[in-house]
């Protein structure tokens, strides 16, 4: 009613209003996520009397919220990068306290070693020297496998996490999407209005969720939220949940990966790199992983070198040395979807030449590819992959046997379980060749039986 008492009851209750908001605001100024509330006022539509448009005093057009989604996108952004930096940090540490130069470790056990073959070269026939250095040698296998242990062992937390991390982000899934329904209900029945305060509750679920994971958002005409991680899988969409799921690497049973499949069809862990689940698939790949293989790789270094040195040699017996050191070679997994009708297997060639690198033998368009297994790069090689023409690359010999089937993979790994298999193949000290091997022949011209 466009009269003097209509137009006061409208600033009534419109400032009735406003300070029901201030309160409001007041009571939740240390509420976690609370968006502080103000009150959008507007004129009141006019009436006409027949003569003229008259005002019919102001209105509420609505109660906005102090937020900036550009601000708090780079907000989540910035949270995912940290917790995935705080993951990675936690784990390097760990490894290089594994395979650090302090006392007790492999490094110790090396220097320790070198040392006693030192002894042995200046007091050959001594029995204690050789003992010492028959122990030294033991030491040393056995902080390789000591070393190995841990790191595996650091594999088995890092997918405890990951377990933890996705029952976390479904779990937040689950509550972003029930909210969801709840704000596309409240919107309805308010005219248009939000709900703020659940929109505020929606926010601080999705602040948690990116410390998690990376995410990516947009908001439809509903007021439902649909949340993206990775490269766009969806997790929320309005009212639906897509869960994660962990399934076992298809080369590595011990691994967990990422997948929006039960069947493991669908593995997404390549695309998560950022959040704390970010940053244990990172610590997998950049840090453990390349530990062994580093590791591994000193391990055959070793053996290759003690074993032809003590071939070179002879033994307090007289014979020429035997291998001083045992160690696995490659390891070659076929893909859990390969078609059983190959196999594969691999040797060092050169050990000069090996990388920390695994590889991955794939067969498509009928010839066989072969690349670096972290970054997907091509691996130049030659070869045809039979006995006769093995392919060769960095050190490794591969042969297959069998019709290979388009899709076929195998998984390379020269050098990861070198440093768990490796062992001292001496038992006596006699048998340390620490005398060169001088080989001599008799005369064609000689007459004697000498």
């Amino acid at each position: 009613m466009s009269d003097l008492f209509g137009i006061s009851i409208s600033a009534l209750q419109a400032l009735q209003t406003a300070i029901a908001t201030t309160g409001n605001n007041i009571a939740n100024a240390n509420t976690p996520g609370y968006s502080r509330e103000s009150v959008n006022f507007a004129t009141a539509t006019p009436q006409s009397n027949g003569l003229a448009t008259v005002g019919a005093g102001v209105q509420v057009a609505g109660i906005s919220r102090a937020f900036s989604q550009a601000a708090t996108n780079q907000l989540n952004a910035s949270q995912s990068s940290l917790g995935q930096l705080n993951a990675l940090q936690t784990y390097t540490n760990q490894i290089d306290n594994i395979v650090g130069t302090t006392g007790g470790g492999l490094s110790t056990s090396l220097q320790n070693y070198y040392n006693a073959w030192s002894n042995v070269a200046n007091a050959p026939t001594s029995t204690a020297s050789r003992q010492a250095l028959l122990g030294a040698a033991q030491s040393v296998a056995a902080s390789f496998q000591n070393t190995s242990s841990q790191l595996q062992s650091t594999n088995s937390t890092i997918n405890s996490g990951i377990l933890a991390d996705v029952q976390q982000i479904n779990s937040i899934g689950t509550s972003i999407s029930k909210l969801n329904q709840q704000i596309i209900v409240g919107t309805a029945q308010a005219g248009g209005q939000p709900p703020n305060d659940l929109i505020d509750q929606r926010d601080q679920l999705l602040s948690s969720l990116s410390k998690l994971v990376g995410v990516t958002t947009s908001t439809d005409s509903s007021g439902a939220l649909n949340v993206f991680v990775g490269n766009g899988q969806p997790l929320v969409l309005q009212g639906t949940v897509t869960n994660l799921t962990t399934v076992q690497n298809p080369f590595n049973a011990t691994q967990l990966e990422i997948s929006t499949a039960s069947n493991g069809k669908n593995i997404i862990s390549g695309s998560i790199t950022t959040g704390d689940l970010g940053g244990l698939l990172a610590a997998r790949t950049q840090a453990v992983d390349p530990a062994l293989n580093q590791v591994g790789q000193i391990a055959l270094a070793l053996a290759q070198s003690a074993n032809t040195q003590q071939g070179m040699g002879i033994d307090l017996n007289g014979t020429l040395g035997a291998n001083l050191f045992t160690v696995a070679g490659p390891v070659v997994t076929p893909a859990s979807t390969n078609s059983d009708s190959t196999t594969a297997s691999a040797t060092i060639s050169n050990v000069g030449q090996l990388t920390t690198n695994d590889y991955l033998l794939s067969y498509s368009g009928g010839a066989y590819h072969l690349s670096n297994a972290s970054t997907g790069a091509a691996v130049a090689f030659t070869g045809a992959g039979t006995s006769a023409s093995p392919i060769s690359a960095d050190g490794l010999a591969i042969t297959l046997s069998g019709t290979p089937a388009s899709g076929d993979q195998f998984l390379i790994q020269p050098t990861a379980s070198a440093a768990s298999s490796f062992n001292v193949a001496l038992t006596n000290p006699s048998q340390l060749a620490a005398a060169g091997a001088i080989q001599t022949s008799a005369a064609n011209a000689n007459q004697g039986g000498a």
